[in-house]
């Protein structure tokens, strides 16, 4: 019987190292997607990636698309979920992941974190989940914004965790 036993603890042993060393040879860390995110917006303005938004008014994210930088490579993202001032609002589940974020007349003037968080799928990489931050600067009225031509689509490059 002892020796079943010490048999069995050998198996395990060779079992868990055959384990760790497969796992432990796949690191793919720094081999991350290499993509853009386009983000169209409305009801506020974007000018030199800082959306402004008049207090009280809504701040529409229209669409999220993801390229990616290798050609003839696609990308996709499933979902996105949206932080303000690191406070969960919400997740969008179907494309184009639109999401609106109201704003009160108790909402205080001022500088705010967007952040779009997304997992990213590529061809050939791993998958990861991207962060998109933004500035908006909340006003209380529109003479306040800066007379700078906006757009409503910007690029910007994602951070990962």
């Amino acid at each position: 019987m002892k020796r079943y036993f010490k048999a069995f603890w050998l198996i395990q042993l060779v079992m868990l190292s055959m384990f760790m060393t497969v796992f432990t040879s796949c690191n793919d860390d720094d081999d991350v997607s290499d993509v853009d995110f386009y983000v169209g917006i409305s009801g506020a303005k974007n000018i030199d990636n800082v959306i402004y938004l008049v207090r009280g008014d809504t701040l529409y994210v229209d669409s999220i698309k993801v390229v990616n930088r290798e050609v003839g490579k696609e990308a996709l993202i499933s979902s996105a979920t949206y932080y303000w001032d690191y406070m969960r609002l919400g997740t969008a589940v179907l494309p184009p992941y639109g999401f609106a974020i109201a704003t009160t007349d108790k909402t205080p003037v001022g500088n705010h974190l967007l952040e779009i968080e997304t997992p990213v799928a590529a061809v050939d990489k791993p998958l990861a989940v991207a962060i998109l931050a933004y500035t908006v600067k909340v006003v209380a009225d529109s003479t306040e914004i800066p007379g700078n031509p906006p757009t409503n689509t910007f690029k910007l490059d994602p951070a990962y965790k």
